[in-house]
């Protein structure tokens, strides 16, 4: 609400949502996301792909690197060689302009199954809970705590 005012979250299209309305399946398209990325989770960029494929999509490809900072993965040194392979060689797949210098025949794309996606999203899911679950009960503990501390400051008090 701070960055997007008028972004009505009850009403809003998700991206998702937005998947099956797109008449296009041959669109060529790549999800490049770090494993590293704090501000969006890496799983969200494998849900959105196998989306994209349960909706018929045919060149929707998905890149996970292990490094690199949320819209800041150019500027990390070990993967930026990586992230321009992968993206000049798809660039090059789909007939778009490309660097030479960037492309690789032993570029290997790590397809992800369907299986393996649903593990990913189910133990970040999972792992989400646990923190929410752990923080739900040390905020409890320590509101307990307050509330006790103030009814005893107010015992002595009177």
């Amino acid at each position: 609400p701070y960055i997007f005012p008028n972004y009505d979250i009850t009403t809003a299209l998700t991206p998702l949502d937005a998947i099956p309305k797109i008449k296009n399946k041959d669109l060529p398209i790549i999800l490049l996301h770090s494993q590293e990325d704090k501000i969006v989770h890496y799983t969200n960029s494998l849900m959105l792909y196998q989306a994209f494929k349960d909706n018929g999509f045919t060149n929707v490809h998905v890149v996970v690197l292990p490094q690199g900072r949320h819209s800041f993965i150019l500027q990390n040194e070990s993967v930026k060689r990586d992230y321009l392979i992968a993206i000049n060689n798809f660039y090059k797949k789909y007939d778009l302009p490309y660097n030479q210098e960037f492309i690789s025949e032993t570029f290997q794309e790590n397809i992800p199954t369907k299986e393996e996606i649903n593990k990913e999203v189910q133990s970040y899911t999972e792992s989400v809970s646990n923190i929410f679950k752990v923080s739900y009960q040390r905020n409890f503990t320590i509101a307990t705590i307050g509330i006790l501390l103030a009814l005893a400051y107010q015992k002595i008090k009177d």
